[in-house]
């Protein structure tokens, strides 16, 4: 493999940020190749009938046959900024690598339990985040003939997946069946979201953020409008603090995609060692999850 080094110096604010921008087209440029070549991905573009990059509202990725697959199809939003299309954080991925940083983990873990995947892309083209989201929504989301549709929203793609929500509530609850926000800026004072929106959120939604509280115990708060948990004081020994805070509680959000999918009483009678089971996932550290491989008895769950 080849290596390359970038150098930074402090005193040098131009040669600096050239650096930075040089370094983040590199992890661009890569993981793009991981995400066509080896996840096998496919990008789409949001204007119909564009087939290059000239697209003015840019793109998404997607796993083949994504819109008419049944089942369960996730679709990841990231935070706003400079970050791009399967990207959660490029300090994250500069510092920890693309295990670390990236979405790779979610679309490999998804694929894994024969799930369909769909990546947002909302600081491409000339859409702000609500805009990529809902234009996502009107072209591929609501055409998919998935069963269960889940999101994972980080920072402000948080925000922009209220916002589908204040404007499009009827369609978005029929289809999506659970929502993990990643330190989402969303907030139920200055968003719109009607009564029946609230009811809906609570129910489906789960928050996790940093705290010095273990893994997910649960936190008090208003404006998320849903549970919020903590993502655990693992997360805050990283020398990239909040950034890696994704990867951390991966494992937490499957879990909670198989609770809110499930009959659980059916499960428990077809699989009566899934309370230990859930539980032991639950005692897993940080390390050992990470060595997890997608053959691990949760695809079983994650199929209903």
């Amino acid at each position: 493999s080849v290596q390359l080094l970038f150098s930074f110096k402090l005193t040098d604010v131009q040669g600096t940020l050239k650096e930075h921008l040089s370094l983040c087209q590199h992890i661009t440029q890569h993981l793009s190749s991981i995400l066509e070549e080896q996840l096998n991905l496919i990008k789409m573009f949001l204007d119909k009938g564009t087939h290059d990059n000239s697209c003015s509202s840019g793109f998404v990725y997607m796993s083949p046959g994504a819109l008419v697959q049944r089942g369960t199809l996730m679709v990841l939003i990231p935070d706003k900024g400079t970050v791009k299309c399967g990207v959660w954080s490029w300090k994250a991925v500069a510092h920890e690598g693309i295990e670390q940083g990236s979405q790779v983990p979610y679309v490999r873990w998804a694929l894994g339990q024969s799930c369909a995947v769909l990546l947002m892309n909302p600081n491409e083209g000339d859409l702000s985040p609500e805009e990529h989201v809902r234009r996502v929504w009107e072209r591929f989301l609501s055409k998919s003939v998935a069963e269960r549709i889940t999101v994972v929203a980080h920072g402000y793609g948080g925000l922009a997946f209220v916002h589908l929500l204040c404007h499009q509530l009827h369609e978005v609850r029929q289809r999506v069946w659970a929502v993990a926000f990643i330190d989402s800026s969303h907030s139920m004072w200055h968003q719109p979201l009607g009564a029946s929106g609230r009811d809906w959120l609570k129910a489906h939604a789960r928050m996790w953020i940093l705290s010095s509280k273990p893994m997910n115990r649960q936190l008090g708060s208003l404006k998320a409008g849903c549970r919020v948990m903590s993502a655990g004081t693992q997360c805050l020994c990283t020398k990239s603090s909040h950034k890696t805070l994704d990867i951390c509680f991966l494992l937490s959000i499957f879990l909670l995609f198989v609770r809110l999918f499930a009959n659980v009483s059916k499960l428990y009678c077809q699989y009566p060692n899934l309370q230990c089971f859930a539980s032991h996932l639950h005692s897993l550290s940080f390390s050992h999850f990470v060595t997890l491989q997608p053959h691990t008895p949760l695809c079983i769950i994650l199929r209903f």
